[in-house]
């Protein structure tokens, strides 16, 4: 059985060690949790395609997605 998180809206892009290639997708989650949707088998995240609002990583720490947003916050930024 799986946690209702509400409705969920993609709001980065995760890139690859190449800066280009697209791994995932960032969801955040009406319940204030991010997600990872993953695009293929390469997990590895090396960038992140915009700036993350503190007004979004705030609240996603507070609902069970710490780990997460820490690992977030030391991604450097590379627009696509």
């Amino acid at each position: 059985m799986s946690a209702d998180l509400g409705n969920g809206a993609a709001i980065a892009r995760l890139l690859g060690d190449d800066g280009t290639a697209v791994v995932g997708h960032l969801f955040l989650w009406g319940s204030g949790d991010l997600g990872i949707l993953w695009t293929g088998d390469d997990h590895e995240i090396s960038f992140v395609d915009r700036v993350l609002d503190v007004d979004v990583l705030a609240p996603a720490r507070a609902a069970d997605s710490a780990e997460l947003v820490e690992f977030l916050e030391t991604l450097p930024v590379k627009a696509l």
